[in-house]
C-alpha cells in the first residue's frame, strides 16, 4: 500500500546503507522461493503510517489516517536484500512494531522503493489516469505492453525485479474506461487495497489464455494512489519463448507480501489483438493459486538496488563471518 505517497517521507534523500554498498555476488533469482525467502507475516501493520519525523505537523488533519496500513514495497525490497545477502529471513510470523530494527529497515526500504523524491509515484499516476484499453489513445494496457519482453529477459537472466501493480483508476479514467470482454475479475481484499466490491472470482488455471468464461466485468473501481501495490518478480521459466510464440502469453512468478508463504502467486499477461496503427496492448491479471484472480489494470518495473541488512537484525540469525554481501545481477536505479 502506498499510503499517502509514503506520507511524503520519500521526498527525503534515501538513507545510506548502514553497512555500506554491497559488491556483486553470484546468486540468481531462480533460487528464490517466497515460502523460504519471503517474510512469513502479512503486509498489515498497525499504528500510524505517518512517519515519526513528520508527526505533529498537521498531516493527520489533511487526510483520514488509517490505523492499519501496508509497506509492500519495503517488504519486497527487504526480502530481496536478505536473499541476496544469503541471510535467513527473520522467522517472525507477525509484523514488527514501530521502534524495532526490522520495522525501521522495512520502512527505509519502503521509502527507497519509490525512487528518489518519490519519482515512481508518477508512474502509478500515469497508469491510473489512463483508460483500461483504448483503440487509439494511450491506455493502461498499452503502457504495460512495452515492459513485458524486456522484463521476461531480465528474469531469465536471474534478476530480481520490483514491480508496481496498478489495481485502480483515477475517478476520471474509471468513468470512460473500456474493458476486455474476457476479463475475470475480483478486487483485492488485502490491507494494501480497499475492501472488495463484490466482483466476480473465476477459476482460471495458470497458463490458460483466458480461463473459463467469466461474468461481464464490472465497472473499473476508482481509487487513490495508495490503493495500488508493489511486489517482487523472481522467475518466468520458458516464458520468453512462449511470449514470442503463437500463444503470445506469459506467466511471471512473484512474491506478494499480501500472501505470505505462498509460492503460487503469478501475474498472467497476454497480447491483445492489434489492428492497424493501434498501440500494442496486453491483458493482465494476478492469480493466487488455481482459483482466485485479481483485476490488474497494468504493471511496470520499479528500481531496486540491493542493500546489506543491518547487523541489528541479522546478528541473531547468522554469524557475521558467514554473511555474504550481495547485489542483484544488473540491479539498476
Amino acid at each position: 500500500m502506498l499510503w499517502l505517497i509514503a506520507c511524503l517521507a520519500f521526498s527525503l534523500p534515501a538513507a545510506a546503507s548502514p553497512d555500506g554498498d554491497s559488491p556483486p555476488a553470484a546468486r540468481t533469482s531462480h533460487e528464490f522461493l517466497p515460502s523460504k525467502h519471503g517474510f512469513h507475516f502479512r503486509n498489515s501493520f498497525t499504528g500510524s503510517p505517518v512517519p515519526e519525523a513528520v508527526r505533529g505537523l498537521g498531516l493527520e488533519n489533511l487526510v483520514s489516517v488509517p490505523t492499519r496500513y501496508g509497506k509492500c514495497g519495503g517488504m519486497s525490497a527487504a526480502a530481496a536484500d536478505f536473499f541476496l545477502a544469503r541471510t535467513p529471513i527473520p522467522p517472525d510470523t507477525k509484523p514488527p512494531v514501530e521502534g524495532t530494527p526490522l520495522f525501521g529497515y522495512i520502512t527505509t526500504r519502503q521509502i527507497d522503493s519509490l525512487g528518489r523524491l518519490g519519482s515512481m509515484t508518477g508512474k502509478f499516476m500515469e497508469m491510473m489516469a489512463a483508460p483500461d484499453t483504448s483503440p487509439e489513445a494511450t491506455s493502461a494496457a498499452s503502457l504495460t505492453a512495452p515492459h513485458i519482453e524486456p522484463l521476461l529477459k531480465r528474469l531469465e537472466q536471474g534478476e530480481l525485479i520490483a514491480l508496481g501493480l496498478v489495481y485502480v483508476a483515477s475517478p476520471a479514467a474509471a468513468k470512460k474506461t473500456e474493458h476486455p470482454s474476457e476479463h475475470p475479475s475480483e478486487q483485492p481484499t488485502d490491507q494494501s487495497t480497499s475492501q472488495a466490491t463484490g466482483q466476480t472470482t473465476t477459476k482460471a488455471p495458470p497458463g490458460s489464455p483466458a480461463g473459463p468464461k467469466a461474468a461481464p466485468a464490472p465497472p473499473v473501481r476508482s481509487g487513490a494512489l495508495w490503493d495500488n501495490h508493489q511486489v517482487l518478480a523472481f522467475a518466468s521459466p520458458g516464458q520468453v519463448e512462449r511470449w514470442a510464440s503463437q500463444e503470445a502469453c506469459a506467466q511471471i512468478r512473484i512474491y506478494d507480501p499480501n500472501f505470505p508463504d505462498n509460492d503460487h502467486v503469478v501475474i498472467f499477461v497476454r497480447k491483445m489483438a492489434q489492428a492497424g496503427n493501434q498501440l500494442p496492448q496486453v491483458f493482465c491479471e494476478q492469480r493466487v493459486g488455481p482459483s482466485r484472480t485479481i483485476r490488474l489494470r497494468g504493471f511496470f518495473p520499479m528500481p531496486y538496488t540491493s542493500r546489506l541488512p543491518p547487523e541489528s537484525i541479522t546478528s541473531p540469525l547468522v554469524p557475521a563471518r558467514e554473511r555474504v554481501p550481495a547485489s542483484a545481477p544488473g540491479a539498476r536505479r
